[in-house]
């Protein structure tokens, strides 16, 4: 399956179960519970958060530089 997230076409079809438990592990604590989330659900969960992270580094950098 690929998915539009973005800019991003990701193509689910690839990614191994060890792969989504890892990343499934990096999301936030309320989304790690076993079942709670798909496979896809947890793909598109981390991206926003690798995303939100990526804003928020921006962001301190930016404070930081003035």
């Amino acid at each position: 399956m690929v998915v539009k997230i973005g800019d991003f076409d990701l193509d689910t079809t690839n990614i191994s179960p060890a792969d989504v438990e890892n990343l499934r592990r990096m999301l936030p604590e309320d989304l790690q519970q076993p079942g709670k989330l798909s496979q896809l659900e947890i793909i598109i969960e981390a991206i926003h958060y690798i995303q939100m992270l990526q804003t928020k580094l921006k962001a301190e950098m930016k404070e930081g530089m003035k």
